[in-house]
């Protein structure tokens, strides 16, 4: 019961128009069906529409994907959608709520999707907390060259983390929080901002469940 939502982005070097979605509260997983001819979508061609699918059997820290999607400024398509610095189109979430693993994590899904099955290389997954009980939101991206390129991304988190990620390279394995290394078993990224109350006695987190603006 997840939004859904389209987007044209190149595959292999051709155009094609995708229409994505995800399982919302029915399941831990995004899909993408290839709606570019639309004489095409017909049952008979389902196995030829259906592009690809990403759950949480493919990585265990993916959660249920429960937010919003809007229209990006910069691209004019859906927000989840960006095309990159290293030239490629990708899907950039964050891990949801209620994984297995309970982390924060950002995952750039490339559009070719998986090889034989296998999403091992396909995708881009950076850690901001390997803790447990939380989660990362909904996430923004910007275009801060004005390139139309995906430069840095926000997200919230349900610890109240307000997360900045570095995507301004060409080479994706220089993709990284902004401040300080990926988060490790005993200790997290540096967020950019942390949102707190306090009830008097303790301090509170508050948690970010919607994209930031």
């Amino acid at each position: 019961d997840g939004n859904a939502y389209s987007a044209d982005v190149k595959v292999g070097g051709n155009w094609r128009t995708y229409v994505f979605g995800a399982l919302g509260r029915g399941g831990r997983g995004v899909f993408a069906l290839d709606a570019t001819t639309l004489g095409s979508l017909r049952e008979d061609q389902a196995a030829s529409i259906f592009q690809w699918q990403f759950t949480a059997a493919d990585d265990s820290d993916l959660g249920y994907q429960t937010g919003d999607v809007k229209i990006h400024q910069t691209s004019n398509q859906a927000s989840p959608i960006a095309l990159l610095n290293n030239g490629k189109f990708a899907m950039i979430l964050g891990n949801g709520q209620r994984s297995v693993s309970g982390k924060a994590v950002l995952y750039i899904l490339y559009m070719d999707g998986p090889s034989g099955g296998n999403w091992s290389g396909r995708y881009k997954k950076i850690v901001v907390d390997a803790g447990r009980e939380n989660g990362l939101s909904t996430p923004r991206w910007e275009d801060i060259d004005g390139n139309g390129t995906a430069d840095h991304v926000y997200a919230g988190d349900l610890k109240g983390n307000v997360w900045k990620f570095d995507l301004t390279s060409e080479d994706a394995g220089k993709w990284a929080p902004a401040f300080g290394a990926q988060a490790t078993a005993d200790k997290m990224a540096t967020p950019l901002f942390t949102a707190t109350t306090t009830d008097g006695q303790r301090t509170v987190a508050q948690p970010i469940t919607t994209a930031p603006e």
